[in-house]
């Protein structure tokens, strides 16, 4: 692959605000979006006092920026006059794992006032913050509208058949492009119904020589455990079992196979330009064109709109390629979520007021999210955001509506305490590969083992 070298890359790390959340363009580093929120009685020695029986504090954490949850609250205000005293605190974290880290120390010494009742969760970190009773089963409240978000949202916040966050936005993983560049370099993007062909693509637009004599690359990514995994998921694979958390036999699945072995081909036949993801030099690649192709999340939408806007009516989306013909499966990065923490005397009703009249409003959903160049799991709130009509920004595409098929036959990841230490490992066989240092069978075969011998998934 080319240099320089990327430090974060399209697919999912694990951690995806970085790519996801720099909302107006302020910069952040780490996950999902996040927030946490205290409300709580007067004497229980929690953050936010009471003043005629609502908090007078309402304590929001994120490692991103926070005006988007800042926005919801206050419309959730107008909407609930009650909680119109309530003030909005945003408890700013450097990123999700000293997040999360703060949460299970904090709940252990029982050091309440210095958590948040409501945070936002990345769906690998359900399992084991569910594990340690921190949580607060959200199941009853999202049932009413549980059958107008798709499945795979459902089950990237559930653990053990029971809804642990809130989802409020889908992480649709699509793939896209500049039609223009493709088009001069005589690339058609609907023959490319294979990732056999998007490599084959690649090398066309390298080999290319454009009108104005620059150097054009299909994807700017280095080989990543977490894009490995999601092409896994793609297929229907998952790394642990949903039920009994346990590591399965992903060695001999031939679909890991596929995922490991793509990624492989990349890296050896040098399609990609490394450039660090999300960065200023990033977009402006973006914009020029040097990149001509982004497979992530549907946040890329927001990234794109608020970033590149020189190409603006340039890009296109379109659904993941297969591995063999016949195939539709898709994935999902999980759902950006969020997550109640089981506090005591923490006032739960504001908690999810403010999660319901964001996230699940019909009048209020579809302006906020406009507001922020998101998209809703609420499928009717969804429907009328304009992510879900035709744009001028994608040629007149309406992307909203290829997102809402994607999901149709879309996997997504099964989380685990362990989700971290596997990604650690295969992340060192696939550069081991990468590099002709080993087989790809040969790699998968010490990941694989390397998990055992760890106890990952035991």
């Amino acid at each position: 692959m080319k240099s320089p070298k990327a430090t974060a890359t399209e697919f999912g790390t694990g951690h995806t605000l970085t790519r996801r959340a720099m909302l107006g363009g302020m910069v952040a580093a780490g996950t999902t979006m996040s927030f946490a929120l205290a409300g709580c009685s007067g004497d229980s020695g929690l953050p936010g006092g009471n003043s005629g029986g609502v908090p007078t504090q309402f304590n929001f954490s994120t490692w991103g920026d926070f005006r988007f949850y800042q926005d919801g609250f206050s419309r959730m205000q107008n909407a609930v006059p009650k909680y119109k005293p309530t003030k909005f605190n945003n408890q700013q974290a450097t990123d999700s794992t000293t997040l999360a880290a703060k949460l299970q120390s904090g709940f252990v010494a029982k050091a309440y006032s210095t958590l948040p009742a409501v945070f936002e969760v990345n769906w690998s970190d359900i399992p084991h913050l569910s594990e340690a009773g921190i949580l607060t089963d959200l199941t009853a409240k999202v049932a009413p509208y549980k059958d107008q978000v798709s499945k795979a949202s459902i089950d990237s916040v559930s653990y053990q058949g029971k809804i642990m966050a809130c989802p409020w936005r889908p992480n649709t993983i699509l793939m896209w492009y500049r039609e223009d560049i493709w088009n001069e370099a005589g690339i058609d993007a609907a023959n490319i119904k294979l990732w056999s062909d998007f490599v084959a693509a690649g090398q066309k637009l390298q080999s290319h020589s454009f009108a104005d004599g620059k150097k054009r690359y299909i994807i700017g990514l280095e080989p990543s455990a977490a894009f490995n995994a999601f092409l896994y998921t793609q297929q229907g694979g998952v790394l642990f079992d949903s039920k009994s958390g346990q590591l399965t036999n992903f060695g001999s699945d031939p679909h890991f196979r596929n995922a490991f072995d793509l990624q492989v081909q990349w890296a050896k036949t040098g399609i990609g330009l490394q450039i660090a993801s999300y960065t200023p030099s990033w977009f402006t690649a973006l914009d020029d064109g040097i990149l001509s192709c982004v497979v992530t999340g549907s946040w890329m939408d927001q990234m794109l709109q608020q970033n590149v806007t020189k190409s603006a009516g340039k890009w296109k989306v379109a659904a993941l390629p297969a591995f063999a013909p016949g195939d539709t499966g898709q994935a999902l990065e999980g759902a950006a979520a969020v997550c109640a923490t089981k506090l005591p005397d923490a006032d739960q009703d504001l908690n999810w007021t403010f999660m319901q009249k964001s996230f699940f409003d019909e009048q209020i959903t579809p302006s906020l999210y406009d507001q922020w160049h998101l998209n809703p799991v609420f499928a009717p709130a969804a429907k009328q955001t304009k992510y879900h009509q035709p744009q001028d920004y994608y040629g007149g595409q309406n992307v909203g509506a290829l997102d809402d098929d994607v999901q149709k036959t879309a996997f997504t990841p099964v989380g685990s305490p362990d989700y971290a230490l596997l990604m650690n490992t295969l992340g060192s066989e696939l550069g081991t590969a990468s590099s002709g240092k080993k087989s790809v069978d040969d790699a998968i075969a010490s990941a694989y083992a390397a998990a055992r011998s760890k106890g990952v998934g035991a």
